[in-house]
């Protein structure tokens, strides 16, 4: 943890003296669940910072470390230090269109169970102009993603206790949207969001293999002179997941909440966020568990240069 926090520090030291603009944000999220599960309650603090290094050059460099702790000391094990690293390029063609890839590695290390994965984010970000009012956009990622984890499928029979293996997944997360900018204070996106998750390797009833949702997407977003709030929805479409032994089940979530920030100084914004989720918990064999309620809280300080 210690080298974490000397890693940190230095970044943010060289990318503040170096870097032409850029931003650096520090806060905590904070996740309560309902009785049935309280034992995943937990604190996230954060740290994170972009910058662009060249002048008039569009290529933004960037970083997050976090680290998820448990309320709980039993399940303490379920803590999780996450490193994030990205960079991402803005290439215009013609006033309309705009291409803005990217690519962020993901890497979490899971505290007691000598676990570790990683995602390899790539990143086809783009945006067209239709009119002075409407835009459409593709924005998310598709990853490879690497495991080095306990024992699946037919790894299981012959594992020794505690012996991990590697094994190599895919994710996808896209989001089809459409923004309307209703005047020059306040704009709507309405989107379709996809995620797609696929385990390898796994064959029994009791690992998930895969993972499809679609939600319907809504934000409004107003800015004050010094505040911004953006009101959101996420509506589920659909969501299912399939394990190793090819039975299905459907658990639909939906999620409401607001956004936004305000900005208190100069360079400095204060950044919230706060919602309400509600995840069905169903059983293979189609019978029901206690549905699963959320709350989660965030507050950051960001600072502009």
């Amino acid at each position: 943890m210690e080298i974490k926090k000397l890693l940190a520090a230095s970044i943010i030291a060289g990318l503040s003296t170096t870097a032409t603009a850029g931003t650096i944000e520090i806060g905590s999220e904070v996740e309560e669940l309902n009785s049935e599960y309280k034992t995943s309650d937990f604190m996230l603090p954060y740290l994170k910072a972009t910058a662009q290094p060249f002048e008039g050059v569009p290529l933004t460099i960037s970083f997050k470390f976090s680290d998820r702790q448990m309320f709980e000391d039993e399940v303490a094990a379920n803590g999780r230090a996450r490193q994030e690293y990205g960079i991402d390029y803005v290439a215009y063609a013609g006033e309309k269109f705009t291409f803005a890839p990217g690519f962020w590695l993901r890497h979490n290390e899971y505290a007691g169970k000598n676990t570790t994965d990683t995602e390899y984010r790539i990143y086809p970000n783009m945006s067209y102009q239709l009119n002075d009012t409407f835009k459409v956009a593709l924005n998310g990622f598709f990853a490879p993603h690497s495991q080095t984890t306990t024992p699946r499928g037919a790894d299981i029979a012959n594992a020794e206790d505690g012996e991990r293996f590697d094994y190599s997944d895919y994710k996808h997360e896209l989001d089809f949207q459409l923004h309307t900018a209703i005047n020059d204070k306040s704009k709507f996106v309405t989107s379709f969001y996809n995620e797609y998750v696929k385990t390898n390797d796994v064959t029994m009833a009791d690992e998930q293999a895969l993972m499809n949702e679609w939600q319907l997407r809504l934000v409004y977003t107003y800015n004050f002179d010094n505040f911004s709030v953006s009101p959101f929805a996420r509506i589920n479409l659909h969501r299912s997941f399939e394990n190793g032994a090819g039975e299905e089940k459907d658990q639909a979530r939906n999620r409401f909440g607001v956004k936004g920030g305000y900005n208190f100084a100069n360079d400095l914004t204060l950044v919230y966020e706060v919602y309400t989720q509600t995840e069905e918990k169903n059983n293979y064999d189609n019978t029901s568990d206690v549905d699963q309620d959320k709350m989660f809280y965030k507050l950051g300080v960001k600072y502009d240069f």
